[in-house]
């Protein structure tokens, strides 16, 4: 099966989103890079926006968060981490997960708020996508709570529906 017939079939699976994800489900559909995410933010790794990952958590009682998680955490049994990344550009951004994590960004130590959100639980490539606007060139943390799985696929790229 071709990417283009796989990304057709992703698409009919995962049409109850509110935006057009089909960037996201290209991404999706492709070879993960794999990278451990960290439980300290000095050794957080670091994410390119425009590539998939598949993050390896670590339990979340071993992550030292630099902010609280904005959502009240699950916390028996649950998986977290941290990575880093930087966009080029400063404008609105979606970041893209394969299952029901919290997604937090954190730049200087202050939480980043974010623009809007949405999801399909009945899709996993990807089943949630939170949107930032958020500054160029900024050292940002990406922490990840609350998730029920020790591993987790994830993008970070430009919004296409930003004015």
């Amino acid at each position: 099966m071709g990417l283009a017939t796989i990304g057709a079939h992703a698409a009919a699976a995962c049409g109850n989103f509110k935006w057009n994800v089909e960037h996201e489900l290209t991404l999706f559909a492709g070879a993960p890079h794999v990278l451990k995410a960290a439980t300290r933010a000095a050794d957080a790794p670091e994410l390119r926006p425009g590539t998939l990952y598949a993050l390896q958590l670590a339990p979340q009682e071993q992550v030292q968060f630099p902010h609280a998680p904005s959502k009240r955490m699950l916390t028996d049994g649950a998986y977290g981490g941290l990575v880093h990344f930087k966009v080029p550009t400063a404008g609105r951004y979606r970041i893209a997960i394969d299952s029901p994590f919290w997604i937090d960004v954190v730049d200087g130590g202050k939480a980043v708020s974010s623009i809007d959100f949405g999801g399909d639980p009945s899709c996993n490539a990807p089943r949630k996508i939170v949107i930032y606007a958020l500054p160029a060139g900024d050292d940002l943390t990406l922490q990840l709570s609350a998730g029920t799985t020790s591993t987790l696929r994830i993008t970070i790229t430009p919004d296409p529906t930003q004015p």
